[in-house]
C-alpha cells in the first residue's frame, strides 16, 4: 500500500483463491480510498475506487518492498515476485501456476500523490541483487531523500511459506536506492 495524508493506493499483494474460481482482476485495476478531497477535514471523504495503471505496471505483483514518503506525495516498491507467465497470482499451495514466484527487476515509483498519480516502472540495474520481502525505508535526507532496502531473500524459489521448508535461500545485505533519475546503488 501506498499512502500520504489523504489517500491510499491498494497495489500488488496475494488475493485468497476461493470456490468457485471468479475472473481475476484486471492486470492493471488497483484500489484506492479517498479520506479528504480538498485536504480539508470539513469535506465529506472520497470512498474506494478504482484507477488503471498506465501500461507497463501491472497489480500481477507480490512480496515486493513497499514505502511511502507522505511528506513528499511519493510511493515506491523495489524488487518482486509475478507468475511465470505474467498472469493472475493468488495465494493457492495447491495450483502452482497461480504462485508468484518469478522474480522481476521493477523499480515502481508512484508520484505526485497530492494532484495527479504518475506511475513509473524502471528496471533495477543487473549489479543490484532482485530479493523479495525487502523491508524499505526512505529517509529524508539529501535533495530527493534516499531509499534503503534492508534483508530480503535472494534467488527465492519459493511463494509461500508452505514450501519454504524445502528450499535453501540467501540473504542479503543492505541496499541504498535513488528515488530519483538516478541509479540504484548496492552497499
Amino acid at each position: 500500500m501506498f499512502a500520504n495524508d489523504y489517500e491510499w493506493y491498494l497495489y500488488g499483494g496475494l488475493p485468497l483463491l476461493e470456490e468457485p474460481v471468479s475472473a481475476a482482476p484486471d492486470s492493471r485495476s488497483i484500489g484506492t480510498f479517498g479520506v479528504y478531497p480538498s485536504g480539508s477535514i470539513n469535506q465529506p471523504p472520497l470512498g474506494f475506487s478504482d484507477i488503471f495503471l498506465p501500461t507497463g505496471i501491472t497489480s500481477y505483483t507480490a512480496y515486493g518492498g513497499y514505502v511511502s514518503a507522505p511528506s513528499e506525495n511519493l510511493g515506491f516498491c523495489f524488487g518482486d515476485l509475478r507468475a511465470a507467465d505474467f498472469g493472475p497470482i493468488y495465494f493457492a499451495p495447491n495450483n502452482e501456476s497461480m504462485n508468484a514466484d518469478v522474480e522481476s527487476a521493477t523499480f515502481i515509483q508512484l508520484s505526485q500523490m497530492d494532484t495527479e498519480p504518475t506511475w513509473r516502472n524502471e528496471s533495477v540495474p543487473s549489479s543490484v541483487p532482485i530479493r523479495a520481502d525487502a523491508q524499505i525505508i526512505w529517509l529524508p535526507i539529501s535533495e530527493q531523500g534516499v531509499l534503503v532496502a534492508i534483508g530480503g531473500v535472494i534467488n527465492p524459489q519459493y511463494s509461500n511459506i508452505l514450501q519454504a521448508d524445502n528450499q535453501t535461500t540467501a540473504i542479503q545485505g543492505v541496499s541504498a536506492l535513488s528515488p530519483g533519475p538516478h541509479p540504484i546503488l548496492q552497499y
